[in-house]
């Protein structure tokens, strides 16, 4: 049984690389059922299964698998890595107090698994740490954490690792404090790394379409959002990150339409998953997209639910959805409640590195500051914009900001 658990194992590792989550699960829960409750095989297997099956969009069976894994691992380091996984779940499941828990949980696990020199387990204590600091907006610090991650795969022999953590730091280029033009030369050298894995090579692809759609470079963008979404169809899975990028894309590209088009069916399908932190950021999103097209009342309801559904650390998520609900205030005539809301979405993003958010941010602000009748406020809310659009090379963005100062030539 061991031996054939073993195969099993092995037969799913290189699914999950061709990115053929299903596949991968379904393998490594026929050798998980060959192994006895006690039996340390089954130890490293568990923890291995949950993962897949949460790649696999099957958000209930791998929290059950991992609650098992810590339940029943049989030493110190199998339990760490079964908690981490666990951890890495809860933070896109739940959105009450996963963050606390999760870095409680990394600081507790990382020094047991570096003990005992699990390579493998501190390489997704680094991912965990990773994303932890994504969530609060430190790309620098995320991206930090995912290059200690990608050592650890690499040392570990992990391609699969590495490759995800290598689609990770593409999409820190395109959305930290790296300008535009060194954000692509990174993600094309990313990509280069990432050539035999499909999965691993449409996680560069989208972070690419949205560097060039901030160039103003909407066909090329375009084309490579189509190339990343031919590869995805393909191996099916979870794929809800590569969307928000697309619908990114599209709102830079004046196509909220096509945007909400996205959104709309993984709203469905993120329902069905209980996939909570995702969820949430597809509503603002989705709110953002119907807000361009004058659905006033209906971007409302979605800012409500998003409100009801986003974790407090989710930095974007917060952002996003406070500037679309206060640009609709100040359209009612409530400007004291517009001005407070945007403001505080300003507030809440100064603390990142995340340079298109400020922008953004502050365009929102901007935009309310406006529409209430205060145009010396206005305009240096934009130029504040326009100044993070620049650092960035967010050319797109620039071009919104000057608009707002009445200079879309971009002149003095």
């Amino acid at each position: 049984a061991g031996a054939a658990a073993e195969r099993l194992a092995a037969a799913a590792d290189a699914a999950l690389l061709r990115g053929d989550a299903s596949a991968g699960a379904r393998l490594l829960e026929r050798a998980g059922s060959l192994l006895e409750w006690d039996d340390a095989a089954r130890g490293e297997v568990l923890p291995a299964l949950g993962a897949a099956l949460f790649e696999a969009g099957r958000m209930t069976d791998a929290t059950r698998v991992l609650d098992e894994a810590i339940a029943s691992a049989p030493e110190p380091r199998l339990h760490a890595r079964a908690q981490v996984e666990r951890e890495l779940v809860r933070l896109e499941t739940e959105t009450s107090g996963a963050t606390d828990q999760a870095r409680r949980v990394a600081d507790a696990m990382g020094p047991v698994l570096e003990r005992d020199g699990d390579v493998y387990g501190q390489c997704r204590v680094w991912l965990l740490r990773g994303q932890l600091a994504w969530n609060a907006g430190r790309v620098g610090s995320a991206d930090d954490a995912w290059r200690e991650a990608a050592e650890c795969a690499r040392r570990a022999g992990s391609r699969r690792e590495l490759f995800e953590v290598i689609g990770w730091r593409a999409t820190a280029a395109v959305l930290g404090p790296t300008p535009v033009v060194a954000a692509i030369r990174r993600c094309e050298e990313l990509r280069e790394l990432v050539a035999t894995s499909p999965v691993a090579t449409a996680s560069t692809l989208n972070p690419l379409a949205l560097l060039h759609a901030m160039k103003g470079e909407f066909d090329t963008a375009g084309r490579l959002l189509e190339q990343a979404s031919e590869i995805l169809r393909e191996l099916g899975g979870l794929g809800s990150g590569v969307s928000h990028l697309e619908a990114f894309v599209r709102l830079l590209a004046g196509q909220p339409a096509l945007a909400e088009a996205s959104l709309r069916a993984d709203v469905e399908t993120l329902s069905s998953m209980s996939e909570g932190a995702a969820l949430a950021t597809t509503t603002a999103l989705l709110a953002q997209a119907v807000y361009a097209q004058g659905r006033i009342d209906e971007a409302g309801e979605l800012c409500r639910i998003t409100d009801r559904r986003a974790a407090p650390e989710d930095t974007v998520t917060q952002v996003i959805w406070r500037g679309v609900q206060a640009k609709i205030l100040a359209r009612r005539g409530r400007c004291d409640e517009a001005e407070a809301l945007a403001r505080a979405a300003v507030t809440l993003v100064e603390a990142t590195d995340l340079l298109s958010h400020r922008g953004d941010a502050m365009l929102d602000l901007a935009d309310v500051l406006r529409i209430c009748e205060r145009e010396e406020e206005s305009e240096r809310a934009a130029r504040t914009g326009l100044a993070f659009y620049d650092l960035k090379g967010n050319a797109v963005g620039a071009v919104r900001a000057r608009s707002l100062l009445g200079d879309r030539q971009g002149g003095e």
